[in-house]
């Protein structure tokens, strides 16, 4: 796991509203749910047209981002968010190999996006990104 990016950093609070790109409907209902008990409005795209549409129109403060999105391609996403300067922290969650992980951390770096955690949807994933909502959301 590359060292360069710290998890247990403090984050800097940025919005209430969790944009999730995940491919499996189900665990993207789990992530959402996870959002809504700690505050955070969340809403789902399915695929990388409906993130671009709906990152537009929402403006989140967050992003959660599933590495593997079946045909689609998450460098696509990575590229759009990096044309736009993106600011979110980004959450990339993945069920595969860390070094797919690392590749797509390593490139939204390149483009000056703030990878805030790597979270693996194995184990203590939804605790882990319930600590990382709680700790990026706004307080109200």
């Amino acid at each position: 796991m590359d060292e360069t990016i710290d998890p247990v950093a403090t984050p800097t609070p940025v919005g209430n509203r969790l944009l999730i790109l995940e491919h499996d409907a189900s665990f993207a209902a789990q992530v959402a749910k996870v959002a809504q008990g700690v505050g955070v409005e969340a809403s789902v795209a399915g695929n990388l047209r409906e993130f671009e549409r709906q990152y537009v129109e929402l403006q989140p403060g967050m992003l959660t981002l599933d590495v593997v999105l079946g045909k689609e391609d998450v460098f696509a996403v990575i590229e759009f968010l990096g044309q736009r300067r993106a600011t979110e922290p980004i959450f990339l969650v993945s069920g595969y190999d860390h070094r797919l992980v690392d590749a797509v951390a390593s490139a939204a770096m390149d483009f000056g996006l703030l990878v805030a955690d790597r979270i693996p949807k194995s184990g203590d994933c939804l605790r882990r990104l319930t600590r990382q909502l709680k700790a990026y959301r706004l307080e109200v």
